[in-house]
């Protein structure tokens, strides 16, 4: 949860700052798309590691501008369930969903998650398609109550192959974060490798400090 006295809080992904990286940074690990507290236009592009470009789209806000993601810190700036010091993709108070898009499709999801940037129970959810045709889900219940390292992930297989992640949790008012398992260090290939777990994180009461 964001900690700031303004409500704050996964899988996988690209990036855009407000002037364009001279070359697109690998998605994953989160931190290398900025440091603590560095925020993102929306879509952000990057790479799946592998070469393979990635875009990450963040909701619209209500006047119909673009939105905007920020770098926060699990126990720094992000008092949530994720494992103290993960790097978490926050969609900046945002209500709706976060679509992930691959130019290389993928087979697995695992180590992402997703957490409501608001206190109470949640459901986050998953869904991956391919060629706009949904072909695989998978969603998990949780409660906000900013215990670290408690958090559910998602697992994904299809043999298939998915090219774009949508992600969405109820109770997402405020938004939600991203997160990917710290211990997961994996970077997702083309049709073989999972996309190293992102988990959006909300946290109890998501609240934000500034410093």
């Amino acid at each position: 949860m964001k900690s700031f006295g303004l409500v704050i809080t996964t899988a996988a992904l690209a990036m855009v700052f407000s002037s364009p990286p001279a070359s697109a940074a690998d998605c994953l690990p989160f931190s290398n798309l900025g440091s603590d507290g560095t925020f993102l236009n929306s879509p952000i592009s990057c790479t799946d590691g592998s070469g393979g470009g990635v875009t990450i789209t963040a909701p619209t806000a209500p006047t119909g501008a673009a939105g905007q993601f920020e770098i926060l810190i699990e126990g720094t700036d992000w008092g949530g369930e994720f494992a103290p010091g993960t790097f978490l993709l926050f969609d900046n108070n945002l209500p709706g969903a976060v679509t992930v898009t691959f130019a290389n499709p993928n087979t697995s999801l695992d180590h992402f998650s997703i957490q409501a940037n608001a206190s109470g129970a949640y459901m986050a959810t998953v869904n991956a398609f391919l060629s706009s045709v949904l072909v695989g889900t998978d969603s998990y219940s949780a409660n906000n109550n900013g215990v670290e390292g408690t958090i559910p992930s998602f697992s994904l297989s299809i043999p298939g192959g998915y090219d774009t992640l949508v992600f969405s949790t109820t109770n997402d008012t405020n938004g939600f974060a991203l997160g990917v398992d710290p211990q997961s260090n994996s970077v997702p290939e083309p049709l073989t490798l999972s996309i190293l777990g992102a988990g959006l994180a909300g946290a109890v009461a998501m609240r934000r400090r500034k410093k």
